[in-house]
């Protein structure tokens, strides 16, 4: 699960530690206003670029369900008297 997160964390690190520097070296400039819709519009970006991947991921983990369902049917099956 790390793995799909991992790009989103980074990017939000990278972009938190911008703001501090944005917040240290400009005083005048309200950061804590600033951060809430960079953030949302950082996160929104990495989503639509790294929704590809995520697809590609998806689609390769429903498929081994398929698998899996025949394994079910096979162990609970129901006997007609």
């Amino acid at each position: 699960m790390m793995l799909y997160v991992a790009p989103f964390i980074a990017v939000l690190l990278f972009l938190e530690f911008g703001l501090a520097l944005l917040g240290v070296y400009s005083q005048q400039l309200q950061v804590s206003t600033l951060a809430p819709p960079l953030k949302s519009l950082a996160g929104l970006g990495i989503l639509l670029l790294y929704f590809a991947l995520l697809q590609d991921l998806i689609v390769g983990r429903l498929n081994l369900l398929g698998d899996l369902k025949h394994s079910l049917g096979v162990m609970f099956q129901v006997s007609t008297p």
